[in-house]
């Protein structure tokens, strides 16, 4: 019997991507990243990961390691009407993997405080709350929630 769970692939976008990404941008967020913004991330220290089902882009994500040994998840967008079947774990699962290639002991991200299903996926990947960022969305203006993973198992060894 099947979960309604779906699966994708995901590859390192190309800028031949961008039109794709750009248009998920819009489809996904209120404020949507401009197509120069997107391409911008086109770089030795950012990611840019697709995720292909059915032979289309339904998500990307952009993962940024210019922090050195820390890095920051900037966006994670599923086309809309394939939200809610499990394909944005596909992407978490290649953040991480990058993270891990990459030597990240620390991966950071803002949320909008509204967003349950986001706040459960990263939840789900063990990502703590840390903080709030009063006012920091647009259109409607929101709180962002300031959340984090240790992935340096020293890090997490120390709180103990």
């Amino acid at each position: 019997m099947s979960d309604g769970r779906i699966v994708g692939r995901v590859r390192s976008a190309v800028i031949a991507d961008v039109d794709k990404i750009a248009e998920l941008e819009k489809r996904s967020f209120s404020d949507p990243w401009t197509d120069s913004m997107i391409s911008s991330c086109f770089n030795d220290s950012m990611d840019v990961f697709v995720l292909e089902w059915e032979g289309k882009v339904c998500g990307f994500a952009v993962f940024d390691r210019t922090l050195g040994d820390e890095a920051e998840i900037h966006n994670i967008a599923i086309d809309p009407e394939l939200r809610g079947k499990g394909l944005s774990g596909s992407l978490m699962d290649a953040i991480l993997a990058s993270a891990e290639k990459h030597g990240i002991n620390r991966i950071m991200l803002e949320v909008r405080i509204s967003n349950a299903p986001a706040i459960g996926l990263y939840t789900k990947y063990g990502f703590k709350k840390v903080g709030l960022r009063a006012g920091y969305y647009r259109n409607p203006t929101e709180d962002a929630l300031l959340m984090d993973l240790l992935t340096d198992k020293r890090a997490t060894d120390s709180g103990k």
